[in-house]
């Protein structure tokens, strides 16, 4: 168990330092690292009060929650957090490198344009897919579960709200670590590790409800101090911020009303399937259409963006 990862990582480095043509001596000497161990400490440290965070609801729900209810809220919680725990940490991990490039180029005035072009990038994508979650809920989870988990279908609407904000929560930390500034990731977090679990706690009074409604309040709270202390620390606007969320946002809330309507007029008896084929196109021509009526810039953007494989340039924080 301890050999196989080790080998792998051996031979990953061995193929890395081969296909890169360089091949650089390994020098076991730990003088002048120490704030690259101070560093990832501090790294280390985030990620335990972020697993503390994250993971208060399952511990708290153990002990209120009987095993049948229990089952019914983890699992709509994976649905839920699947374009945010999937989707979200490859792109902070390449924002990483972009923000880094930036700093390394003396560019310290362009970290919150380049934060915001993320954030107009990846809500452009998130808000729609927690908006279309949230109204072919009905569907989605028979289709995808089968109809004994229907019991989750009232979960999955509110704790989509909460997820679009904590997919706008999770793309701070990767520019404020790139300016040199962990500590700033890491209090967020020790204050996430407060907050979720009383947010928890609360919610635990009304059940599996209660416990979504507890990531809606905790998440809300957090996100807002996110933006108000990493924000303020990258020069990062409301108002820009604003203007980058608002057009993907309220397109999707029209999607949203449309495919709502639709779900409305289906025949009750219609398989969930061919509901969710219904659906799905639906959603996808009315937030297309809507998004190019109130921001035709953002799908100029977002072509340019699929067409030169991620080389753009960030747009100016006052586009809408």
């Amino acid at each position: 168990l301890v050999a196989a990862p080790l080998v792998m990582i051996v031979t990953e480095a061995i193929g890395m330092t081969w296909a890169a043509r360089s091949p650089i001596r390994p020098i076991f000497r730990f003088s002048g690292v120490g704030h690259i161990a101070g560093f990832g400490g501090v790294m280390t440290v985030t990620q335990l009060f972020w697993f503390v965070q994250s993971q208060a609801d399952v511990m708290i729900a153990g002990r209120v929650l009987d095993a049948h209810m229990l089952g019914v809220y983890t699992t709509g919680l994976f649905l839920a957090q699947l374009l945010a725990s999937k989707f979200v940490p490859p792109i902070n991990e390449v924002a990483y490198a972009a923000y880094s490039r930036q700093q390394v180029d003396g560019q310290n005035g362009a970290g919150a344009a380049a934060l915001l072009a993320t954030i107009r990038l990846v809500m452009l994508v998130a808000l729609p897919a927690y908006a279309g979650m949230a109204v072919v809920a009905p569907v989605l989870v028979p289709v995808l579960l089968g109809d004994q988990w229907v019991e989750i279908v009232p979960l999955l609407p509110i704790l989509s709200a909460a997820m679009a904000m904590m997919t706008l929560q999770i793309l701070f930390a990767p520019a404020t670590n790139a300016r040199g500034v962990p500590g700033m990731a890491l209090k967020i977090a020790m204050l996430g590790s407060v907050v979720m679990p009383c947010a928890f706690l609360i919610g635990s009074q009304w059940g599996v409800i209660g416990f979504a409604w507890g990531w809606v309040g905790g998440m809300g709270v957090l996100t807002a101090a996110t933006v108000r202390f990493s924000g303020g620390l990258l020069g990062l606007r409301i108002g820009g911020l604003m203007r980058a969320i608002a057009p993907p946002l309220a397109a999707a809330l029209a999607m949203a009303a449309g495919v709502a309507g639709l779900m409305a007029l289906l025949p009750p008896d219609l398989m969930p399937l061919l509901a969710l084929m219904l659906a799905v196109p639906l959603g996808v021509m009315l937030y297309g259409a809507a998004l190019h009526l109130i921001a035709p810039s953002r799908l100029a953007e977002a072509l340019h963006f699929v067409r030169h494989r991620g080389d753009v340039e960030p747009a100016p924080a006052t586009t809408a």
